[in-house]
């Protein structure tokens, strides 16, 4: 598999690095200079990631609106408003799901779930009536974890028993969970994280790979090529 040899290319250093160049990553690092408060941090990316679909904006910009709204509305039942403001597509659907999503985590110590990624997935996938590889389901965790290294400061990795958020652009590539799977075995990397390597690589531009670390912008370019040549 050419896209596994690509991917094996990637160290965990490498992993750390451009997650922390990730829009949806520097735009929660933004939020919680604001909120300082960790578990109310905690709950607005774990309720904002679980709302995150039929999005009207590209992910990075619905996530920097997340950002600044409850930077200034520091308030978990501003969330209706900003769902009316940002994510008004299924909106019905989308506050009734809150509703749900609110019950379900109003007495979770999210921070608890940091280095218990799967345990969160099974919960909240459980109280959710959803299965536990649901795109929202497994996209949750891994916004929490990016929440978490923000909090706990920490050089927090996902499990590999998460599975990949399985949007359209990953199903370009390929359907088969099989196949995500075997990936995930060849490149000894969590499919998490796979999904940040991929997601990342196609939404850097040429100036922003030059930016990188001379090794790791090789890599880089070398999986941007391939993937653009596939999609």
């Amino acid at each position: 598999m050419v896209l596994a040899d690509l991917l094996g290319m990637f160290s965990p250093n490498d992993i750390l690095a451009l997650e922390g160049i990730d829009r949806q990553y520097t735009a929660l690092r933004d939020l919680y200079s604001y909120i300082k408060d960790t578990e109310l941090f905690l709950r607005l990316v774990t309720t904002n990631a679980l709302l995150s679909y039929q999005l009207s904006s590209k992910g990075e910009i619905y996530w920097e609106n997340f950002a600044k709204f409850f930077s200034r509305n520091r308030d978990i039942d501003a969330f209706p408003h900003f769902l009316k403001t940002y994510n008004k597509r299924l909106l019905d659907a989308k506050l009734k799901r809150y509703k749900k999503i609110s019950a379900c985590i109003e007495d979770m110590n999210l921070s608890n779930y940091c280095e218990k990624l799967s345990q969160f997935t099974q919960d909240v996938s459980h109280c959710l009536y959803q299965k536990q590889d649901a795109k929202t389901i497994v996209f949750s965790a891994k916004m929490l974890l990016y929440g978490c290294r923000i909090v706990k400061k920490k050089k927090l990795f996902a499990p590999y028993d998460i599975f990949i958020p399985l949007d359209n652009r990953i199903k370009k590539i390929e359907e088969s969970k099989t196949f995500w799977r075997e990936i995930s075995e060849k490149t000894r990397i969590p499919l998490l994280h796979i999904d940040s390597i991929i997601w990342i690589t196609m939404g850097l531009g040429e100036e922003d790979i030059k930016k990188l670390d001379p090794k790791l912008s090789k890599k880089v370019n070398k999986l941007k090529i391939f993937l653009n040549n596939m999609l």
